[in-house]
């Protein structure tokens, strides 16, 4: 059954809904006007034969039976498209179909190797894709989403990074991309100022800790304002690290309560498996009101069951850039995500190249504050390289 509904309108009440939608695609001409020509965001989605399987909402990567997957397909133009909700993740509505995969796996003595057939090629096939007959229980399909989809969450704002405003008059809201500069221009805050940063970090909380663990620190910066009425916290983590795990972040009261008022506020464009190697920044406006709220904060959540493990502020400064409203900051975030939204574990990178949380906030509090801050941990700090640019460079 084709429709004319609009594929944006999920019909979500809030980015909670787990509801997978298939078996009722969108119509070719609504289609049409989302497909792009350029490549978008790589999407592999395991399908698997038996249609009684019951797969949970939201694996990462998407899983879908056969017949739910392939009954959501149209043909727009010569070109396959999935149009549904797959898998539950709301951002993964329109998907065209490159190409049908069948992942075979052998062992010769003790080698094991690993062949990939491939059953359908949207660059060769006209027909309709499908599993094939002898293919085993599974295979994948590679699918790509608009090209949009690599600058930003949306067609509209560019940027991999969000704004949670938590505390506006007007209610709790979500911006996003390039957007979160009008936003922070237009909100009730818009005047004020940053006065003071501070530079923290902290393991993360775990019962049994492996060597890894006790080395590897999460670190941000923590922004005070002139008028003294809440504080912002901004990190650099791993991209949908927040909307792919439902809502729960460290930086909210209600992180475990099953319905987290932040990611009811995500738009579902943000509802996506998270990216280990990809990054976004991410800005939470927190009811602390100055560093020792921060830190009575930090030591409410520390322990090897709740959130934190030795949590410390390294550094505060006060902040020396002239331009330093909200919306300036804004503006200074978006370049820099811009600049490179790569991301690489601290540990497994030459750290000079600034594609991990330790060395944005050691570059994002150096430029606020015009000092040249070392990186949280040792070793990070012996071989980081402050740069300041990618702040004031314009993409």
């Amino acid at each position: 059954m084709v429709s004319n509904r609009d594929p944006w309108d999920q019909g979500l009440t809030a980015a909670v809904d787990n509801s997978p939608a298939y078996g009722n695609p969108a119509s070719a001409e609504t289609l049409k006007d989302i497909l792009t020509e350029e490549r978008g965001e790589t999407i592999v989605v395991t399908v698997h034969r038996n249609n009684d399987l019951e797969i949970k909402p939201k694996r990462g990567p998407p899983e879908v039976t056969e017949a739910n997957f392939f009954s959501s397909v149209v043909n727009v133009d010569g070109r396959w498209v999935f149009s549904g909700v797959l898998n539950g993740w709301a951002a993964f509505h329109t998907l065209e179909i490159l190409s049908v995969e069948s992942l075979n796996r052998r062992q010769t003595g003790m080698r094991k190797t690993k062949r990939v057939d491939r059953i359908w090629n949207s660059q060769v096939d006209v027909e309709k894709p499908s599993m094939g007959e002898n293919t085993g229980a599974s295979v994948q399909v590679v699918c790509q989403m608009p090209s949009w989809s690599l600058k930003g969450y949306s067609k509209e704002s560019s940027g991999f990074l969000w704004w949670y405003s938590a505390l506006d008059k007007k209610g709790p809201r979500v911006s996003h991309g390039e957007n979160i500069v009008t936003a922070a221009a237009n909100d009730e805050f818009a005047d004020s100022k940053a006065v003071r940063v501070h530079h923290w970090g902290h393991r993360y909380a775990k019962l049994v800790e492996s060597r890894k663990d006790r080395l590897v620190y999460h670190t941000g910066v923590l922004i005070e304002w002139d008028h003294g009425q809440f504080t912002t916290l901004v990190e650099l983590a791993w991209k949908h690290g927040i909307g792919g795990y439902g809502g729960k972040s460290n930086w909210v009261e209600d992180k475990m309560s099953g319905a987290p008022v932040l990611l009811q506020c995500f738009p579902a464009c943000m509802i996506q498996p998270y990216h280990e190697e990809q990054s976004e920044i991410r800005m939470i406006d927190m009811p602390c009101k100055n560093k020792q709220e921060f830190v009575d904060y930090l030591r409410k959540y520390t322990g090897k069951e709740l959130r934190f493990l030795n949590p410390k502020v390294k550094t505060s400064k006060n902040v020396k850039q002239e331009a330093c409203t909200r919306a300036d900051i804004a503006r200074y975030l978006h370049n820099r995500i811009m600049w490179n939204s790569n991301y690489s574990e601290p540990t497994t990178m030459p750290p000079s190249s600034g594609h991990n949380c330790q060395t944005f906030a050691a570059n994002f509090f150096g430029f606020m504050s015009k000092t040249r801050e070392k990186c949280f941990s040792k070793v990070m700090a012996v071989l980081f390289t402050p740069n300041h640019k990618p702040f004031t460079k314009t993409p």
